[in-house]
């Protein structure tokens, strides 16, 4: 279809951009018209050929070409939106349906306002206009008569069209692969009637909030109205809505140095960490029964909500998080009152509290939760209300990522690292786990990072294993994690007949000469142990990812720059990832920029003590943002700039107290300390006070001194009378 559009429009388009609208159907299912790429369009469907009918109306085709482009990117969006928990009512000229269709949402002048629909029978169901299938029909020698539902039928050479004007890209989809298909549809399917057709008139609607103002707001970034953001719950009782809460913000500036005829600032809104002002959002519910639109009462100040979704089971369940990022909580909202009953709330004293969500099993009405209250992430098994039944896994391990799970059997899959001996911390492993937490088994076992899939019965796996030293090799296993058959190894002979080297792995201790640190090292193709080579890190500190590499690659940047006669090394450092205990992940937090470095140069000294190549007079470092700062500091910061000779930093956000507050904040970390009176403040109030004290004696004077003035004149009246 997109192919064909784009050789009647002489617009490109693609299959996954293509916006149709205006979809009418002919009552021999011949043949049916629409518009695309500004053109008026008829399909043959026997002929599978499309014509050209002319430009649509008012448009040229390049316009609205973009304009479908631009319709069907918004459309993308709401999709994307809806697996945060966003909308999901259907939305038509910026209006969220609810799913019965007899209630419309919509946004204006940054509140929100609600509308129900009335029936008409009048109105036909797609028609702009109550005359419109009368003078259609008319045009086609047809009549018109109103149906039992109140619908407009048209008759002999009229067209039924199909939806109506909330009709979404998914059912026109669908429908236009039933009509290729040669599938008859009934007429009644054909025009879309779902009885009598509702007219919603916006001068009726009622406003939900009256307080909405620019950059505090329901929808839309202008005071026109615009769709509303809201997720209807299935029944169309209720709804909730964010509103987002930009005011006071304080703007970055830069400079378009291109910009013509000369350059010119430009301003946006960027908060700097612990700043007052920073985005935020309230969390609005709306019931049907109280028709009034609640705040969900916040539990922490600038607080956020990662995950808003309604249940199966009617409920409105919710993930909020501090604005320190080391608190969070996961509870039900009702939605009449905006009350919030907790089933569960997580805290760390320090660094970023990282979670994982839920999985809700109805069967057994649990859930499972991930923690990193032990030290390291596992997985816990709770009852409905909230209440603490077992942990799943434990131990000195990190489970990571539930893969597979078996409610009815009460059985999980799960991927982890840093359980077996001996291995690479980071090498990730498969495990099959009762939810009652025996019976923990490795189903992959082998010293490599395993990424294993397993089959939809659950009977077999594919394990594929790899190292950065090691050629990838694939191995199908059984439920039990025991070899069936080799599938396959990655041939390198090639690369090694061009002269390639393995990159090589090994591990030094961290300068606190126990903790276990883990890297790569990349030599040049032509490398001769007898001479003595510069050595440069590649580094990246975290503290999200390390970046270390831990799997295969016969290619990257970092062997090109071997090849130029360097060492070239990947080493972690203590509060590197997230991947490893939390007391490793969280040691960078309070001070994240230099953390790194002594454990960087306590590994090249360790490097240099084993291998005479390493020259440790030559010490280099590169790296770009996060690499970019731990590279300069590097270079600048005493000690290290004694042992670092030379450095490439690129795009470094050198002092992350003034990087963008989400980042910063979380891993930075933000203090929390009592709001103290400044002096200036203080002494004004003093002055206040004072000058309020000294006009009140002056006033108090002045009444003395007037009752004497009054009392010395009656006196001399006395006496003048006597």
């Amino acid at each position: 279809m997109a192919a064909l559009v784009s050789e009647a429009t002489g617009e490109a388009q693609t299959a996954r951009a293509l916006s149709l609208s205006g979809l009418k159907v002919s009552d021999d299912e011949k043949t049916f018209d629409f518009t695309a790429g500004g053109h008026r369009l008829r399909y043959h469907v026997d002929k599978d050929t499309i014509e050209s009918r002319g430009k649509a109306r008012g448009t040229s085709a390049r316009g609205s070409s973009s304009r479908g482009r631009g319709r069907s990117g918004r459309q993308t969006r709401t999709r994307s939106s809806r697996g945060r928990g966003a909308t999901r009512g259907r939305s038509s000229r910026g209006r969220s349906t609810s799913p019965d269709g007899k209630i419309k949402v919509f946004s204006r002048e940054h509140n929100l306002f609600i509308v129900e629909g009335k029936p008409s029978s009048t109105v036909a169901a797609v028609d702009k206009k109550p005359d419109a299938p009368a003078k259609a029909a008319a045009k086609n020698g047809a009549s018109v008569k109103a149906d039992a539902n109140g619908d407009n039928g048209i008759q002999a050479k009229s067209q039924r069209t199909f939806g109506s004007e909330d009709m979404t890209d998914s059912e026109i989809a669908r429908f236009l692969r039933r009509v290729s298909s040669g599938e008859k549809l009934d007429a009644k399917e054909v025009s879309g009637s779902r009885g009598p057709r509702l007219v919603f008139d916006d001068a009726a609607a009622t406003a939900l909030s009256t307080t909405g103002e620019a950059e505090y707001g329901f929808g839309g970034s202008s005071g026109s109205r615009s769709r509303a953001s809201v997720s209807w719950k299935s029944d169309s009782s209720a709804f909730y809505t964010t509103r987002r809460d930009s005011r006071g913000l304080q703007e970055l500036s830069l400079v378009d140095s291109i910009a013509q005829p000369r350059p010119k600032v430009r301003n946006y809104k960027y908060s700097m960490p612990g700043e007052e002002k920073v985005r935020k959002s309230e969390l609005h519910v709306f019931h049907r029964d109280t028709n009034k639109l609640i705040q969900v009462e916040p539990r922490w100040k600038d607080e956020s909500y990662s995950t808003t979704t309604w249940w199966d089971n009617g409920q409105l369940r919710i993930y909020r998080t501090s604005r320190t990022r080391r608190d969070m909580e996961y509870g039900v909202v009702d939605p009449k009152t905006g009350k919030v009953t907790t089933l569960l709330i997580e805290s760390v004293a320090r660094g970023n509290l990282n979670t994982q969500r839920m999985r809700w099993m109805e069967d057994k009405k649990s859930f499972i939760w991930w923690s990193e209250r032990s030290g390291w992430g596992h997985y816990y098994l709770y009852d409905a209300d909230g209440k603490l039944k077992n942990a799943i896994t434990k131990g000195p391990f990190r489970a990571s990522s539930i893969v597979s799970l078996d409610e009815e059997k009460g059985v999980m899959w799960v991927r982890g690292n840093g359980r077996e001996s001996g291995e690479n911390v980071y090498y990730e492993h498969l495990y099959r786990v009762n939810l009652d937490g025996t019976g923990l088994t490795l189903l992959d076992p082998g010293d490599a990072n395993h990424r294993s899939t397993l089959s939809p019965s659950k009977r077999f796996l594919v394990d594929n294993a790899s190292r950065v030293d090691r050629a990838p090799a694939s191995t199908l296993r059984d439920a039990q994690g025991h070899e069936i058959m080799k599938l396959g190894e990655c041939d390198l002979s090639r690369l090694y007949e061009a002269g390639w080297r393995m990159p090589e792995t090994f591990t030094v201790k961290a300068a606190d000469g126990v903790t276990d640190l883990y890297g790569n090292m990349w030599k040049p193709f032509d490398f001769d142990a007898k001479k003595r080579y510069p050595i440069i890190l590649s580094v990246y500190p975290g503290p999200q990812m390390e970046g270390v590499s831990h799997t295969f690659s016969a290619t990257g940047g970092r062997q090109q720059l071997a090849q130029l006669g360097f060492i070239v090394i990947q080493v972690g450092h203590r509060g590197g990832t997230p991947k490893r205990d939390r007391a490793y992940g969280s040691y960078g937090y309070w001070n994240l920029r230099d953390y790194g470095l002594a454990d960087k140069k306590s590994a090249v000294e360790q490097l240099a003590a084993r291998h005479s190549f390493i020259d440790v007079d030559r010490v280099g470092m590169y790296g770009h943002s996060g690499g970019g700062f731990m590279t300069a500091a590097a270079l600048l910061q005493v000690p290290y700039n004694d042992f670092f000779k030379v450095g490439v930093s690129s795009a470094g956000n050198h002092d992350n107290n003034i990087y963008n507050s989400s980042w910063s904040e979380r891993y930075h970390g933000l203090k929390e300390v009592p709001v103290e009176e400044k002096k200036d403040e203080k002494t004004t109030k003093q002055g206040d006070a004072k000058k309020q004290g000294d006009a009140t004696k002056q006033g108090d004077a002045k009444k003395q001194g007037d009752a004497k003035k009054q009392g010395d004149a009656k006196k001399q009246g006395d006496a003048k009378k006597q």
